[in-house]
């Protein structure tokens, strides 16, 4: 076939060096302002789409795209596409794990120290006229525990970094991780209960998946310090956000750095937006050039490889070519 004759649906903006890349290959369509009735009548002019976080892959959009070959997803998270589905209907669903894991890291252990030490509360007192250093004591994170939940390749980062630079003790709650990775970041590995137990600092990096839906609520609140910090730069859903709301008006935990929340964005009346002890972004961890760049580059060169029938680096339903 000739690749000129591929037509590629783009459901997010890409950037202009992805759109080059892709050019290449075929013809790019941004429809970024479709609705979902549009592309389910449109998808089957597509030989591949380069996906979003939002828009639903499910049976429905799969029963509709004969020609569909891959659905690349640009990020690591894919509870968006049903990836059975896709299988069953012979359409390659690809991610790209790891890619923006520094600036995701980083981007944690910021949210530790702004948290640690009170950045956002000083930074608005002082543009108010409110000089009160006094106020504003914060803590450091020097020789304390870090409660790292998931070693992957972020939680890893995340690990290395707290370990290297702060000098923490790194207690590891993953049950895929492998002892080996845990001691490279000076680990030692613990159930959940002990690692949100001795935590200063709890780091959530998790994929969302029906075993971490909601499995930090209100009984691990209760496991933690008083003076704890949770980090979540993972997906909001990993966290219970009403009890996260009452442990901290309860004083059970004392501050939270998010970059994620339950629903996004949140509604203006959400009670966390109340709560002076939360540090919000907005679910932009990954928001860095190089992360950004990293993610489309990675993504169209999966969507690529399988329009030209070659196996993608990060293959998620690899069973439909090995079948055959």
């Amino acid at each position: 076939m000739d690749n000129k004759k591929f037509r590629i649906l783009s459901l997010l903006n890409p950037i202009q060096e992805a759109v080059v890349y892709l050019e290449k290959y075929g013809s790019v369509v941004t429809g970024t302002s479709w609705s979902r009735r549009k592309v389910l009548e449109k998808i089957n002019d597509f030989d591949a789409v380069l996906a979003d976080d939002e828009f639903r892959y499910d049976a429905e959009f799969f029963s509709r795209a004969d020609k569909l070959k891959v659905v690349s997803r640009v990020g690591v998270g894919y509870e968006n596409v049903d990836v059975e589905a896709a299988s069953d209907h012979g359409v390659m669903v690809t991610n790209t794990p790891g890619v923006m894991a520094e600036s995701v890291a980083e981007h944690a252990i910021m949210l530790m120290l702004a948290s640690a030490n009170n950045l956002v509360s000083a930074d608005s007192a002082i543009r108010e006229d409110h000089w009160e250093w006094e106020k504003y004591r914060g803590v450091e994170l020097w020789n304390g525990n870090l409660g790292q939940i998931g070693l992957g390749k972020i939680g890893y980062m995340v690990a290395k970094k707290a370990a290297d630079c702060f000098n923490m003790r790194v207690l590891v709650h993953d049950p895929y991780a492998v002892e080996e990775r845990v001691l490279e970041v000076g680990g030692k590995s613990v159930n959940l209960g002990a690692a949100l137990g001795e935590a200063d600092v709890v780091s959530i990096n998790v994929p969302l998946t029906e075993e971490t839906n909601q499995m930090i609520g209100k009984d691990e609140f209760k496991k933690m310090k008083e003076s704890a910090i949770l980090v979540n730069t993972s997906r909001g859903k990993v966290v219970d956000q009403s009890a996260l709301v009452r442990a901290l008006k309860e004083g059970e935990i004392s501050k939270a750095g998010l970059d994620v929340l339950e629903e996004e964005p949140p509604e203006k009346d959400d009670p966390i937006l109340e709560l002076d002890q939360v540090i919000f972004t907005p679910h932009q961890a990954s928001n860095t050039e190089t992360g950004v760049t990293n993610m489309f580059m990675g993504a169209v060169r999966n969507l690529t490889s399988a329009l030209q029938e070659k196996r993608p680096r990060f293959l998620l339903n690899p069973s439909i070519i090995d079948q055959g």
